[in-house]
């Protein structure tokens, strides 16, 4: 027999989790090496990495150190972390059935992969990832207030293409096409994607009950109106990127422009006076554009950016007025809307992983510029025209300090906002926003405590002084003189990981909000018993809100959620008493896989509408409920979705009172819905290199 050295032996024993064992002998003996080489191991320790890792406000998985990263789609690999799902119903992502509304890669906006294109994740392999971090909802570093996905990259993402076909219809005629293609090449990639929409709003029926008093005088007004319209709309956008500096940076051009075309009839009747209203709505392609550059280095990355947002719209309205022994009255009204929005802002994101704590910092600086055109001209036996000329300019500068602890377990921000706001006529305001958070979570328990401050302009369609008077008894318009409403918002939430058989976790939450000068709709009654409905900022208003949501269980291919929510918001118009409404709100949802079919129901209970000066609360039950299928080999995805399927072509009623008057309405509902949907994927993108592995036998 061969004689053995003497020293130490190394024994390497590799198993297929990607990890081994290495038990060093020391001086062995002729019977141990004997032993060793007849490979009787008496035992064997196996040992394999944490692959799920939770942080305080997120979830990391490590796909980089998953062995199967080289046999699975990046699509197939979301599904490794707890409660993401990719929803068979739109091939989109869901955590805990609350879909993804933001993907990020490598902290950037991505051309080939985002919320609204995420198909490609269905042809590339997931090797190209190194992590996946799902932020949850009031993250201190992205302040959300919905889950978002960071995409931590291994490598560039490959060579290739892919596409989507999507189609929908539904029984009462509206129907939908589109089509979203990208390619990834050496020197450029691009993206387009074109979208059309038809909707059909059938026939329905308002009917409106007002009682005016002032203590000696009653007036009564019964006003029934039926009305029905049709649009078209048609999206059409191109993306065009280019990486640079060695894949540590790119530059980005977007361009997109949409049209929409519609008619709308109504008639109304109010004792003997009808009106015959028929107005069409035209809006232009118009020019939409937005030029990205971003720089990283590290986890730091340095970001510049500018969109420029153009609109245009134009409305004819023809009016007929009849009434008994009186002559007939011809009205035209026309109306013509722009709004152009420039918008430019740089970022520097700063993070020091070599400090513990770890800490980053964020600075942004923009200027926003927004200027709104609105000219009504109403041809009657008098002449009017109203107009509306309102400019905007707002410069700001953020400061976020991010901080947490070597364990991760405490995350902490302080944001500090400062803008200028100059407007139109209402000369140069000034405001400076804080914001705080603090986020802990200990190994099942997370905590969360946020103080915020925020500001809030108003829209176009709230500013737009066009009146529609196709009921001249319940006119609506906007309000030139609106402001923009200020709120202070404070929350503490916290959620628990529940070790039972079939319950996951358990959310709650407790927020208050005040808001100066909040933009309400309102409506007011003048002489005569005619009611004008509009935009105006109130005094205050103050919101409480309580929610809790359990997730759970039944078994590995059927979970429900319970969704509870409580409401409590008082108003307070000029000096009279707040008008408070309350009121609880539910959801119970429930999601199952049965041989290779997701099932979908959703039943809720909730309020038909929140109104400033509701008088009563109806609660409204909701039922939705859906089958899809999606097959993986012809990447084809199809579902049937049925919406408010507990009712027909009912009423639903609503309550207001004001100053001297009170007021019930009564708006069809359109009842039961259904709706076909299909979307078809192709794509082929390139595989990373494979890896030889020799294996040696002596």
């Amino acid at each position: 027999m061969a004689e053995y050295k003497q020293g130490l032996i190394f024994f390497f024993i590799f198993f297929i989790c990607n990890d081994f064992w290495t038990p060093v002998l020391a001086q062995p003996s002729r019977a141990e090496l004997d032993s060793l080489r007849q490979n009787r191991i008496r035992e064997a320790r196996v040992t394999a990495r944490n692959l799920l890792r939770k942080e305080s406000d997120r979830l990391v998985y490590n796909v980089k150190a998953d062995p199967d990263a080289r046999n699975l789609s990046m699509s197939e690999m979301m599904k490794k972390v707890p409660g993401l799902q990719v929803s068979a119903r739109d091939g989109k992502l869901v955590y805990e059935q609350t879909p993804i509304r933001s993907i990020l890669v490598d902290d950037s906006e991505s051309g080939i992969i985002n919320a609204r294109r995420q198909y490609p994740m269905s042809f590339i392999q997931s090797d190209y990832l190194s992590r996946i971090e799902l932020v949850l909802p009031g993250s201190p570093e992205y302040r959300n207030d919905a889950p978002i996905l960071l995409l931590r990259l291994s490598r560039p993402l490959p060579y290739g293409a892919a596409a989507e076909l999507r189609a929908d219809s539904d029984v009462r005629g509206n129907a939908g096409a589109g089509a979203d293609a990208v390619s990834n090449m050496p020197l450029v990639g691009a993206a387009v994607d074109y979208g059309y929409t038809h909707a059909n709003d059938p026939r329905r029926r308002t009917c409106t009950r007002r009682e005016q008093f002032d203590g000696t005088t009653y007036d009564l007004k019964i006003t029934d109106s039926y009305s029905w319209a049709n649009s078209n709309a048609h999206h059409l956008g191109l993306d065009i990127f280019r990486p640079l500096f060695s894949n540590k940076g790119k530059i980005s051009f977007s361009l997109f422009s949409d049209k929409t075309d519609g008619i709308r009839y109504q008639d109304t009747q109010m004792g003997t006076m009808k009106t015959v209203s028929h107005s069409d709505t035209s809006s232009p392609m118009k020019l939409n554009a937005g030029v990205r550059f971003d720089r990283s280095w590290g986890r730091n990355r340095f970001e510049m950016l500018y969109t420029f947002r153009n609109s245009e719209s134009e409305e004819r309205q023809i009016l007929l007025y009849t009434q008994e022994g009186s002559p007939d009255e011809n009205w035209r009204v026309s109306a013509h809307n722009s709004s152009k929005e420039h918008a430019f802002k740089t970022t520097l994101r700063f993070r020091d992983t070599r400090c513990k704590p770890v800490w980053s910092f964020l600075g942004e600086v923009g200027w926003r510029g927004r200027l709104y055109e609105s000219e009504s001209f109403y041809q009657t036996t008098v002449a009017d025209t109203r107009r509306l000329d309102y400019s905007q300019n707002i410069f700001y500068a953020d400061a976020l300090y991010l901080g947490n602890t070597p364990s991760k377990k405490l995350s902490w921000s302080l944001l500090l906002k400062g803008e200028s706001l100059s407007t139109s006529g209402q000369g140069v305001d000034y405001n400076l926003i804080p914001r705080g958070q603090l986020s802990w979570r200990q190994k099942y328990n997370r905590i969360s405590l946020s103080a915020s401050s925020m500001v809030r302009r108003p829209r176009m369609d709230q500013l737009n002084p066009y009146m529609d008077i196709a009921d001249k008894d319940n006119v609506s318009t906007g309000n030139a003189a609106l402001k923009g409403e200020k709120s202070y918002h404070g929350m503490l939430s916290y959620n628990r990981d529940l070790r039972f058989p079939h319950f996951r976790s358990l959310d709650i939450s407790y927020s208050i909000t005040r808001t100066d000068k909040s933009l309400e709709r309102y409506t007011t009654v003048a002489a005569g018993n005619s009611a004008q409905t509009s935009w105006v900022n109130l005094d205050m208003r103050v919101v409480q809100t309580m929610s809790a949501r359990l997730n759970g269980q039944v078994n590995s291919k059927i979970i429900f959620s319970l969704w509870l929510h409580w409401n409590r918001a008082s108003y307070y118009v000029n000096e009279y008493a707040p008008s408070v409404c309350g009121f609880f709100s539910g959801l119970f949802s429930a999601n199952a896989l049965l041989s290779g079919y997701e099932l979908h129901s959703s039943l809720g209970l909730r309020p038909a509408d929140q109104l400033v000066q509701r008088t009563k609360t109806i609660l409204e039950p909701t039922w939705e409920a859906s089958v899809s299928r999606y097959f993986q080999k012809l990447h084809l995805g199809v579902s049937l979705t049925g919406s408010d399927l507990l009712h027909s072509a009912t009423a639903c009623d609503s309550y207001i009172a004001g100053d001297g008057f009170s007021q019930h309405r009564s708006v069809e509902r359109l009842g039961r819905n259904i709706r076909l949907s299909l979307y078809w994927r192709m794509g082929r993108f390139k595989r990373p290199d494979a890896i030889s592995i020799d294996s040696y036998d002596r």
